[in-house]
């Protein structure tokens, strides 16, 4: 398979007016825009460490209770 083909192939699955509406933005405007995706993923992030911790703390804690006929 030549280069161009190889090119061709992957260009079928890039959005490219997603690529041309960023181009218009300028270069402060771009980093803005990473900015808030990157705040938004800090908050996934730790959005996903509270759940993890709430999960383990009441695994743990059913873990831990004696049933009310003992």
């Amino acid at each position: 398979m030549s280069l161009d083909a190889i090119i061709e192939h992957y260009k079928q699955h890039v959005d490219r007016t997603l690529l041309r509406e960023t181009m218009k933005l300028t270069p402060q405007q771009r980093m803005e825009r990473f900015e808030g995706f990157m705040a938004d993923v800090v908050e996934l992030h730790l959005a996903g460490q509270r759940h993890r911790k709430k999960s383990e703390s009441r695994a743990l804690h059913s873990e831990t209770a004696t049933p009310a006929s003992e």
